[in-house]
């Protein structure tokens, strides 16, 4: 099963909206793209994709050196109507293609589309159950969720998720089902060894939307002196959040996005690295924190205690302020109990999500259905 097959090509389709330059802007760019460079030369010889923007030309010109065509939006049409003309616009590319694959849920029928005009295998990704996620958004918004959700599975030859509890959530479909989690770079996420000295430092990396719960964490920390937050990442609260912050005693700093190569800096530098999240998929962020070997408090909500077992890989707190501000007091003043956490955290993410064991489990993936 370790032998290299004969050269394929894989089509990627992009998340609805979402193009190679947003990842970079982003930066995610470097990360996004890590897998794909480790798929190219095995199983695939070549990658299309197939994205929503004007993309940088010198961004493309990267791409091409790597063996990655990015198959971008020429025109200024809407989204909407491109996902339904792509599959006509790149008919020579995805003819090409030995498989597709979606990069989530979320503009999934263009793949669709595309499978039943070409009759290639699609395989669909599900990072986080997209009709769970927009709980609370309104009963026509989840409702179109679920057929955009029940339309992938349907045509899906397979579903790659990233945790059992996703997988649990599509129980008439777990035939089709692998569970692949999210990878980090052990190499690049390393513990660092300063100690805890000054101001307490602490951490937070994510959107800055209402379901990552910051606004909690700044006033959790906000009359706290000896505190420093920051607060890595972009995202329509923002304003709202430094409202909030003006007048704290601790120190706040709002970082904007950050490039993912300079990520571990910021988390070599930090304490305590806290994801206060009202749900998650499977966090990218606390999987890197884990292998940078950060004492981490996170919330007892879906997609966070599955993967941190309390007291011994991380603090469980609730969503409340108090609650995720005695969490983190909890680890200030307990050197043994941070040390423990540190030390299994960095573990736990070796054994469990290390880059190159998760890129064997989407080739092993890709095998079976193209063997």
């Amino acid at each position: 099963m370790n032998d290299v097959l004969a050269p394929k090509t894989l089509g990627v389709f992009f998340t609805y909206g979402v193009s190679v330059s947003l990842w970079k802007k982003q930066g995610m760019l470097a990360r996004e793209i890590s897998l794909y460079r480790a798929l190219r030369g095995n199983p695939f010889e070549k990658i299309y994709f197939f994205t929503y923007a004007l993309e940088d030309a010198d961004l493309l010109a990267q791409l091409k050196e790597m063996k990655i065509v990015v198959c971008a939006k020429k025109s200024r049409m809407p989204n909407f109507l491109y996902s339904f003309l792509l599959p006509f616009l790149y008919k020579t590319q995805l003819r090409d293609c030995s498989v597709y694959k979606t990069t989530q849920m979320f503009g999934s029928w263009t793949a669709v589309l595309a499978k039943w005009m070409y009759k290639k295998p699609l395989f669909v990704r599900a990072g986080f159950a997209l009709s769970t996620n927009l709980r609370g958004q309104g009963w026509g918004k989840r409702m179109l969720a679920r057929g955009v959700e029940y339309l992938a599975l349907k045509n899906a030859d397979q579903v790659l998720v990233t945790t059992d509890t996703i997988k649990s959530l599509y129980e008439k479909f777990t035939n089709r089902i692998t569970v692949i989690p999210n990878f980090v770079d052990t190499k690049l996420f390393v513990p660092s060894d300063e100690m805890l000295g000054g101001k307490i430092r602490i951490l937070f990396v994510g959107r800055l939307s209402y379901e990552k719960n910051i606004a909690n964490l700044i006033l959790a920390v906000k009359n706290k002196a000896n505190f420093q937050l920051n607060i890595i990442g972009v995202g329509p609260e923002r304003v709202k959040l430094e409202a909030l912050a003006r007048g704290a005693a601790a120190t706040i700093h709002f970082l904007g996005s950050v490039a993912y190569k300079k990520l571990p800096e910021y988390f070599a530098a930090a304490d305590i690295f806290v994801l206060p999240s009202l749900f998650e998929g499977h966090p990218k962020v606390l999987v890197e924190a884990m292998a940078a070997g950060l004492p981490i408090v996170g919330t007892r909500v879906r997609g966070i205690e599955t993967l941190i077992e309390d007291h011994v890989t991380g603090i469980l707190v609730g969503t409340r302020s108090d609650e995720i501000r005695r969490g983190i007091e909890e680890i200030v003043e307990d050197a043994v109990l941070r040390e423990n956490l540190k030390r299994n955290a960095r573990v736990y993410a070796e054994e469990h999500f290390g880059f190159e064991k998760i890129v064997e489990l989407e080739r092993e993936v890709y095998r079976k259905v193209l063997c």
